[in-house]
C-alpha cells in the first residue's frame, strides 16, 4: 500500500468526524470507495450522482490538480447549481443524491481529481444523536 493513500484515509476519515460531529451524528460504520478522473483540454464531466442505494450517504471530491475549472453542485428542489472553483488540495463534501457536473477543460493542463464515496454497512447503523429546529 502506498503512504500516499494511508495518508489520505486519514484526511478522509478525519474530516468525516468533522462532517458528523457538526451535524451531531453518529456513524462509525461506515466504508469508501474512490477513484481518480483525469480530464485533458476539451473534457469534462456530465450531470451525475454517486452511488443512489440505500446505503449511499456521503460523497467527497479532492481536487489534486486543476487550473481554472469548477464543479457545479445543483440544489435539489430549485434545480439551481452553485459553482465550487477547483483548488488544489480542497476537499469538499456533499450528500451522494446531489446532481454535480464539471466545466470542461480550456486549458492543456489535466484536471486530476479524486472522487469518494463513503457508505454505510446497513441503514440501521446511521444514528442521529441529536435533533434540531430548522428555521
Amino acid at each position: 500500500q502506498f503512504k500516499e493513500f494511508s495518508y489520505l484515509k486519514k484526511v478522509i476519515r478525519k474530516h468525516h468526524e468533522i462532517y458528523c460531529k457538526s451535524l451531531n451524528i453518529t456513524n462509525d460504520k461506515v466504508f469508501a470507495q474512490a477513484w481518480f478522473n483525469v480530464m485533458r483540454l476539451g473534457e469534462k464531466i456530465d450531470r451525475h450522482q454517486h452511488n443512489f442505494t440505500q446505503y449511499s450517504y456521503l460523497s467527497a471530491h479532492l481536487t489534486v490538480n486543476a487550473e481554472q475549472t469548477h464543479t457545479y453542485y445543483y440544489e435539489p428542489y430549485t434545480q439551481n447549481k452553485w459553482a465550487e472553483k477547483n483548488e488544489n488540495g480542497k476537499l469538499t463534501f456533499f450528500p451522494s443524491w446531489v446532481d454535480h457536473e464539471t466545466s470542461r477543460v480550456e486549458k492543456q493542463q489535466e484536471r486530476i481529481t479524486i472522487a469518494i464515496d463513503i457508505m454505510v454497512f446497513s441503514y440501521n447503523t446511521f444514528k442521529i444523536t441529536k435533533f434540531f429546529k430548522l428555521p
